[in-house]
């Protein structure tokens, strides 16, 4: 038996970036699906706060974030989280802290783009690498005929804060879930995640699919309907199928 696919969905943004990443995939959604930004602190909508030094200060700042969100526009069925690249790991861990904590918790994950946290050393690219594509996507989003120099540079800056905090916690492994989670990748994604994220299957007890996308490794905004399609087209009861 199947339930209905998340209302909402509460999205952990790509190292060095924002919750409006999702801008895009989540007016592409329609009225039928909610995508809503978080922001780590100092960043984005809470850059007045102070940037969180430890991964579970992290953690537990995304999950208040989210818990705000709940009591101040509650969804009308389940809810999910979604993460991608290196913010599907926070996703995950913020996943397991809101099962743990929340009065009402998710009932679903997405990683998107990113191996589990326990094949992270066979990501053919390194955390450079996926900093300097993610300042790629940032000056395609920003208007042309400027000079964005500074902001690109406080974007990577960012982008190695939240691979520090990542690093940090990489000892302690996030408990496995008992919700789905689902797993999308680009197709053409040139760091290649398709090839280890099946092993997410093991983050779970609840069932896990993965399913490839057009698109590189910023997939979901390159080509939006697909991604969203790929999302919806996904049982909340995964039964551990690889697209």
């Amino acid at each position: 038996m199947t339930t209905p696919f998340p209302d909402t969905l509460y999205c952990v943004p790509y190292a060095g970036g924002t919750g409006q990443a999702y801008a895009r995939l989540g007016r592409r959604a329609g009225s039928g699906l909610r995508l809503a930004g978080l922001d780590l602190p100092g960043r984005g909508l809470r850059r007045s706060l102070p940037p969180a030094r430890a991964l579970p200060q992290a953690v537990a700042a995304l999950a208040g974030q989210v818990q705000e969100e709940l009591r101040a526009r509650p969804p009308s069925g389940p809810y999910g989280i979604l993460g991608h690249s290196f913010g599907a790991l926070l996703a995950h861990r913020l996943a397991a802290e809101l099962s743990r904590s929340a009065a009402d918790p998710p009932a679903l994950l997405v990683v998107s783009g990113c191996p589990p946290p326990h094949l992270l050393g066979r990501l053919d690219g390194t955390a450079e690498e996926l900093l300097q594509a993610a300042t790629r996507e940032l000056r395609a989003t920003v208007s042309a005929g400027a000079d964005h120099s500074a902001v690109w540079d406080a974007a990577a800056e960012a982008g190695r804060q939240d691979l520090a905090l990542l690093e940090q916690g990489a000892t302690a492994a996030p408990p496995v879930l008992d919700i789905p989670v689902v797993g999308l990748y680009g197709a053409d994604d040139p760091f290649r995640p398709g090839e280890t994220m099946a092993g997410w299957a093991q983050w779970t007890r609840a069932g896990f699919t993965l399913r490839a996308v057009p698109g590189g490794h910023f997939c979901f905004r390159e080509h939006p309907e697909p991604y969203l399609d790929a999302l919806r087209s996904q049982p909340m009861s995964a039964t551990g199928s690889r697209g």
